[in-house]
């Protein structure tokens, strides 16, 4: 899969199932069912992006090895230019319960502390 761009705040309005629009007489027989439409879909392969927009934070050149498998999605050998520095890491994303729930590890090299205050709005660093 390939994109121009990804927003992380886009693709959780179209996957969160709170965002999920209802007809109005499901607001009396109960909770929306669990899960999204991503519990319903196995897939696996390669995503590129040449920009991933995630809140305040911006990321260019990303690609990583994607697995989805029963509603669990596994980002591995994600890379990608951010902050000023080269991050290599995993991103992972359960999307089997009531909400998301999202875990990742990785490392950033020269990342650039000036940049990350700006974002912070905080000068604590130069």
């Amino acid at each position: 899969m390939q994109a121009e761009q990804i927003n992380t705040d886009e693709l959780n309005r179209l996957l969160n199932p709170r965002f999920r629009k209802r007809p109005w007489y499901e607001l009396i027989a109960g909770p929306a069912p669990a899960g999204t439409p991503l519990s319903q879909i196995n897939a696996r392969g390669q995503l590129t992006a040449k920009r991933v927009v995630a809140r305040s934070v911006t990321a260019s050149r990303v690609s990583a090895d994607l697995r989805l498998q029963d509603g669990i999605l596994t980002l591995s050998n994600l890379r990608g230019d951010v902050l000023g520095g080269k991050y290599l890491g995993e991103l992972r994303g359960d999307f089997t319960g009531p909400a998301p729930m999202y875990a990742g590890q990785g490392t950033v090299l020269n990342l650039s502390l000036n940049t990350l205050a700006g974002i912070m709005r905080d000068n604590w660093a130069t």
